[in-house]
């Protein structure tokens, strides 16, 4: 799994019609999900991510309480729930604007966690992986 002083993050997958489009986004990223018939919980490749498979606002609200560290849901649940997140990534895989989020960090928050440094680091390198393999599927399909 992670290093012993290490937290994982924490992946909110969306549950419902986004998520084939979300597993296949992760897996064009060489980012493998398991997801069992009856599980909420999916294996995924990288052994410093958990992940979880919850209701689109469910996962917006999550981001903003910290239980999540990094999630996937509609743009319209963070406008009508008024959440402040920071937005990763458009995948552009939904009409309704799918996007990759994180909760943003506050001073407090960050004074109370040694790892938030790694944990932000990975966060960006995964949205970095995300964000490359979306503008090849966009120049691909030009």
């Amino acid at each position: 799994m992670t290093a012993k002083n290490e937290a994982p993050i924490k992946l909110g997958l969306p549950k419902g019609r986004m998520q084939a489009g979300v597993i296949r986004l992760l897996a064009d990223a060489g980012i493998e999900v398991r997801v069992s018939d009856r599980g909420y919980r999916p294996r995924v490749s990288i052994p410093w991510i958990e992940a979880k498979i919850l209701k689109p606002q469910n996962i917006i609200e999550m981001l903003h309480i910290g239980s999540r560290d990094l999630g996937f849901a509609g743009a319209d649940w963070v406008a009508e729930l008024q959440v402040d997140l920071v937005e990763l990534l458009n995948t552009e895989l939904d009409p309704v604007e799918l996007v990759a989020a994180a909760p943003r960090v506050s001073e407090k928050w960050n004074a109370e966690r040694q790892a938030t440094d790694q944990r932000v680091d990975r966060q960006k390198r995964l949205g970095r992986r995300l964000h490359k393999v979306l503008w090849s599927h966009r120049s691909l399909s030009a």
